[in-house]
């Protein structure tokens, strides 16, 4: 069957409630009751556009803000919205939210990692201004965890810092999954009961409830698009609601020849499942879909009957200055990083991230261990369990349908929890997501299907044989940094020497950059020497501590999104015949090492490097006990005579040449040169969107010299905002400012200066939301 995708009707489509929101951040004890009426003058608040955080941290944050603050939003409801039933729901406010509509309490919402929803039908105005006031407290909560701020690893930031969607539905429709609380039911559930190269079953579970007065006959159709192509259609019989019933209804589509999903072919589908009155579409939901089969053979890991070691990394989800409120596109653009650097998994470290981010993740290819919150901290609370086992549930209610789920890490990361409190975080997933393809993981091998173990709890330690699914789940930072290995960061026994840790800021110069690439061979190298069918290093991006007095340096890529050279020791990890690569060459260091050596990381069979134009050798990848395991080990080259001058590496697949790189030392200072991360998604107007915009300090042949105390100043011209210190100081040749783009489309011009150093500006076009 072949045909084009139907047109949406706008009352079908959710909104974004981003806009036009009035904030408040408390400061004084001050009773804030008063916020509350419709008539308190709001004048002096700050107009704000979600995503959102309560205040700009400095870059190095270690008394990150915690408190009481408000948001109010005053709006109108068009006519044809009346006889609807109307919903908000919110994707992420951190961490206690209570919301009014029109001075009526709706909800207190506990947790600030995933979403909630409020029906505001009956208290709806229709003839004057509706009022939305929400107020949050992010201060340390004994219910929701993890430990206090003061002690805790990470910073857990604050705001209304994800989406706001209003949407409305007839009064026979299909559910929203979180308001519904409906187990392993509630909106639309899809799941894949049989699957294999030449035909696929693809289960479709609609819960659909009738909230009209009068009972309602209708069909459910199913509509399956590939690349906005019909393939499939089913047309249900005609079904009768009473008033107030709801029921689920679970029909199937056959697929042949189905484009199944991994991380090298991520095929997605479209399913547009409708409830239907004859001709008439009454509700309608989309929902993007890849269809895949994952299974466990002893400890290997097979997709799509294939077996696959997962090569991962873990990441935080913040940024410099805004903490958690990052647009969409900047949730994709964190992904495509991941991808880029040669993974084909993200442990999404240590709670549910953004719906933006898990898109990002199915549609580049990106499995994910999907985690709840949880660090270093249980309670025996009744009231903590409870909050648990609802994130859990809601977890999976949010995230069951994406292609990227591998794992539900269902688990209270560091934190030992009793084996009672295991089983039923165990059993609630499998009653949620019923079936073979649902998976649970932890960090205590007990109950779970399959065990995540740091590589820091494995090492020089006595343990018996792991004999179900074992994931390494943080490796190369923690052993190399604290001798003891611990579960407690802030109670350290033995620090191992700053040369010699993971935890290398950029500034930190090429030869301490050099030992974080050597230490995370090392550590990868020994993990595929055990039963593992995945890995993840710790971390992606550089990130702050929350009490420390330091950045966590040991990400591939700074705070800035700027990589380190390891990064490219990963990149080379990817063969260079898999879809997702190519090959790939890349100079580690332009000066000798210690040992008078220049490291060179590639994909490919050989590598030949030239020495201001003399061959230094052409040899194979270097085979010792750091690197007898790995896919791609590094070349190792002599070059203690060298000083100065041109270095480039050639790359040869099959006794072709593949790839090269040249690289120089640096010179003197002469220019700067800007550059903007758009990383595959152009600047987007009216969406709070941000990218980086990079000043490198060059030498006239176009090397980056690497000063780190050098000053410069942005300027921008444009409807944007320029957030972060200006003048900005560089690190190893570069300064990074935060851009945050404005509502209106159109051209936005950045300029970087410093002294006497030539400039020039560049162009970033900042495109419609649309």
């Amino acid at each position: 069957m072949v045909g084009c995708r139907e047109n949406v009707p706008d009352l079908f489509e959710k909104q974004k409630f981003n806009n036009d929101w009035l904030y408040f951040r408390v400061e004084d004890e001050a009773s804030d009751e008063q916020f509350l009426h419709p008539d308190f003058d709001d004048s002096g608040w700050e107009p704000v556009r979600i995503p959102h955080t309560p205040r700009l941290e400095p870059l190095l944050v270690n008394d990150q803000w915690q408190g009481t603050c408000w948001y109010r939003k005053k709006f109108k409801l068009p006519a044809e919205l009346k006889q609807r039933k109307l919903y908000i729901s919110f994707e992420g406010a951190m961490n206690v939210a209570d919301v009014w509509i029109n001075d009526i309490h709706k909800i207190k919402h506990l947790g600030g990692y995933l979403p909630f929803v409020i029906e505001f039908s009956d208290e709806a105005d229709w003839q004057g201004i509706n009022q939305l006031v929400v107020r949050l407290d992010n201060t340390d909560n004994p219910v929701t965890g993890p430990k206090p701020l003061e002690i805790l690893d990470f910073s857990t930031y604050g705001g209304i810092y994800r989406n706001v969607w209003m949407f409305s539905k007839a009064p026979l429709h299909i559910t929203d999954p979180v308001f519904a609380a409906r187990e392993a039911s509630g909106g639309v559930f899809v799941s894949f009961p049989t699957v294999s190269k030449t035909s696929a079953t693809v289960a479709v579970k609609t819960h659909v409830v009738n909230e009209d007065s009068r009972s309602e006959a209708f069909q459910i159709t199913h509509s399956l698009y590939r690349e906005e192509k019909l393939i499939q259609k089913f047309m249900g019989e005609q079904v009768l609601l009473s008033p107030g019933e709801d029921a689920s209804y679970l029909n199937e589509l056959e697929v042949e020849g189905p484009d199944l999903w991994s991380p090298q072919h991520p095929n997605l589908y479209f399913l547009e499942t409708a409830v239907m009155q004859g001709d008439k579409i009454v509700d309608q939901e989309t929902n993007r879909i890849g269809i895949k089969s994952m299974a466990f053979r002893d400890q290997a890991f097979f997709l799509n009957g294939e077996q696959l070691f997962l090569r991962g990394v873990n990441r935080h989800q913040e940024y410099p200055f805004v903490g958690y409120a990052l647009s969409d596109n900047a949730q994709y653009r964190d992904a495509k990083k991941i991808k880029d650097a040669g993974f084909d998994y993200v442990r999404l470290s240590h709670y549910p991230h953004s719906d933006a981010f898990m898109d990002a993740c199915d549609e580049l290819g990106l499995l994910t261990v999907d985690a709840i919150l949880g660090w270093q901290y249980y309670s025996d609370s009744s009231e903590f369990h409870a909050h648990v086992f609802s994130t859990v549930r809601n977890m999976i209610r949010r995230d069951r349908n994406h292609a990227s789920v591998l794992v539900w890490e269902v688990s209270l990361n560091e934190s030992w929890m009793p084996e009672f409190f295991i089983d039923s975080l165990h059993q609630i997933a499998h009653r949620e997501y019923p079936g073979e393809q649902c998976f649970t993981a932890g960090w205590q091998e007990y109950g779970y299907d399959i065990y995540l173990q740091a590589r820091q709890h494995r090492v020089g330690r006595q343990h018996h044989p792991v004999r179900k699914p074992y994931v390494v789940s943080e490796y190369g930072d923690w052993e190399y940094y604290a001798m003891n290995a611990g579960l407690n960061q802030d109670s350290w026994g033995d620090l191992i020497q700053e040369e010699r840790s993971s935890r290398q800021l950029r500034g930190n110069g090429p030869l301490r950059l050099l030992q974080q690439a050597r230490n995370i061979q090392e550590a990868h190298n020994d993990n595929l020497s055990t039963p593992a069918f995945a890995d993840g290093y710790w971390v992606m991006f550089d990130y702050n501590r929350g009490y420390a007095d330091d950045l966590e340096a040991s990400g591939l890529m700074d705070i800035f999104r700027i990589p380190k050279p390891s990064f490219y020791f990963f990149q080379s990890q990817r063969d260079a015949s898999d879809p997702k690569g190519k090959p790939m060459v890349h100079l580690a260091n332009t000066l000798p090492d210690s040992n008078g050596e220049i490291r060179v990381f590639s994909n490919c069979d050989e590598v030949e490097l030239l020495l201001n134009g003399v061959s230094a050798g052409r040899q194979s990848p270097d085979q010792d006990q750091f690197s007898d395991k790995l896919a791609h080990p590094p070349f190792t080259f002599s070059a203690a005579s060298f000083d100065s001058g041109e270095l480039k590496a050639r790359a040869y697949l099959n006794g072709e040449l593949a790839s090269e790189q040249v690289r120089y030392t640096p010179g003197e200072a002469g220019k700067i040169t800007l550059s903007a991360d758009l990383s595959g998604r152009d600047l987007q107007a009216g969406s709070n969107d941000l990218i980086f915009i990079y000043a490198a300090v060059l030498d006239n042949a176009g090397t980056v010299v690497p000063d780190s105390d050098r000053k410069i100043t942005f300027v921008l011209e444009g409807d944007a905002r320029l957030i972060g210190p200006n003048p900005a100081t560089t690190e190893a040749g570069i300064a990074t400012i935060l851009l945050k783009a404005g509502t209106m489309p159109g051209l936005l011009k950045i300029n970087a200066s410093s002294g006497e150093l030539s400039h020039e500006s560049i162009q970033v076009e900042m495109k419609d939301v649309h």
